[in-house]
């Protein structure tokens, strides 16, 4: 059986340089799903502004299903 290793023994023979590049990636990751909760924000306001309280359950339970 293959012995898995901690983060400690993964990371172990990182350079700075790749430190730093992983640091960006995990930044760019966390931007995306703020801009991601943010678009599904305003998608659910523009369908309450609207009073279009049937539409904004089909688009939420979608959303929650994956399908959004």
């Amino acid at each position: 059986m293959m012995e898995l290793g901690t983060m400690a023994d993964l990371t172990a023979n990182l350079t700075p340089e790749q430190r730093a590049r992983i640091d960006a990636i995990k930044a760019e990751m966390v931007a995306a799903e703020r801009q991601d909760r943010a678009a599904r924000r305003a998608r659910h306001m523009r369908a309450a502004r609207s009073w279009d309280y049937e539409g904004w359950q089909r688009l939420h339970d979608a959303e929650k299903r994956g399908e959004g």
